[in-house]
């Protein structure tokens, strides 16, 4: 007969207390009672993140085109000069 290795892991672990907990307690959820506070929490994290590189990212596009601007106006002073 094959032997069958137990699964000593936090995860089965726990998904067996989940388990158990239901059997006995069926109509109590097996959810954290802060379950919404915290998802509350992380959306508005996620969204000043999002806010931030939306920001950030426009910082430097709007860099690098004036950086561009300013670097032909002086290739075409350049250009000037040379072909005068």
């Amino acid at each position: 007969m094959a032997k069958v290795k137990k699964s000593t892991g936090f995860w089965s672990k726990l998904s067996i207390l989940l388990a158990v907990g239901q059997l006995l307690f069926p109509k109590v959820p097996c959810k954290h009672i802060f379950y919404k506070r915290r998802l509350t929490m992380l959306k508005s994290i996620l969204k000043f993140m999002l806010a931030s590189t939306l920001i950030v990212s426009g910082l430097i596009v709007g860099g690098t085109i004036f950086a561009a601007k300013g670097i032909d106006e002086l290739g075409d002073e350049l250009e000037d000069k040379i072909h005068g």
